[in-house]
């Protein structure tokens, strides 16, 4: 007796799911005024007119900190036993934009150059968070629209391939013809030579690969805007970190390109025309 099979594809209200909400950043690095030295433990302080700070935290090992903003003009205190208090000029902060500054702390009253203002970055729509993650995070690896592009890869999983930690496994089913389709995991899981699956996010919504929903019925390469790739979960966004995995895949998908523009419904249409494939097989 033949059970069908269901394609083993979650998806979490994925067509429902809400956009990632567009955020400003104000973030920095505290330093000495003349050695340049990083400051660490200086207590910050966020100022939105007024006089009671709107947040407050304290700088991390590498003298870094960041404060989530709406578009405004924010000023900022910061303080250190070791240093004189400094106030600074206002900062003004447009919608989708994160500016990046450092503020140089001296031991008198008046440091030198006490606030500059290293950059501003424009990011729109849910690439946001790739491009603020791909400028500052140390553990991930990114894949931009440019780069996949130019490798010119027939598959999703040509493309993470590539990738250090990655392997891509054919699927030999046993009593079904050999296919050339493929399942992504990752070294780890547990012992020397054993790989695990990551954890799958399209577009900010978990997904899960199987033998009848593989990644590249999921995904074509031109589809992508871009690829975040984690191989371990601790050092993947905490939004998207799953400690049952041993790492994390990111797919961001491009818009406003008929030809290649993603879509749940595309999605959904073609695990569907797999899973009767599948079916006229058996």
């Amino acid at each position: 007796m033949n059970v069908m099979r269901i394609p083993s594809l979650v998806l979490v209200s994925a067509w429902l799911a809400p956009q990632l909400a567009h955020a400003q950043f104000i973030t920095g690095r505290v330093l000495h005024e003349t050695t340049r030295a990083v400051v660490q433990g200086a207590e910050i302080a966020l100022f939105e007119g007024g006089d009671r700070p709107r947040a407050t935290l304290v700088s991390d090992s590498l003298g870094r900190f960041r404060f989530p903003v709406a578009t405004g003009r924010y000023t900022l205190r910061i303080r250190h036993i070791a240093f004189a208090e400094y106030h600074s000029t206002e900062i003004a902060v447009e919608r989708n934009e994160t500016v990046e500054i450092e503020v140089r702390l001296g031991e008198t009253v008046i440091p030198l150059e006490p606030l500059v203002v290293r950059g501003r970055t424009l990011d729109l729509g849910k690439m946001a968070g790739f491009n603020e993650r791909m400028r500052n995070n140390t553990f991930g690896r990114f894949l931009t629209r440019a780069e996949i592009d130019r490798r010119g890869a027939m598959r999703t999983t040509d493309l993470l391939r590539i990738m250090p930690g990655v392997t891509i496994t054919p699927i030999r089913v046993r009593g079904r013809p050999a296919t050339d389709r493929s399942l992504v995991t990752m070294r780890g899981g547990g012992g020397a030579g054993r790989t695990c699956e990551p954890a799958f996010f399209i577009d900010g919504v978990r997904v899960r690969q199987g033998v009848d929903a593989t990644i590249d019925d999921m995904l074509a390469p031109d589809m992508l805007e871009g690829v975040e790739v984690y191989t371990s979960s601790a050092g993947a966004p905490a939004q998207y970190s799953d400690p049952a995995s041993c790492g994390v895949v990111l797919f961001w998908t491009r818009e406003g390109e008929p030809g290649g523009r993603f879509s749940w419904k595309r999605l959904l249409i073609a695990v569907g025309a797999v899973a009767a494939l599948i079916i006229l097989l058996r």
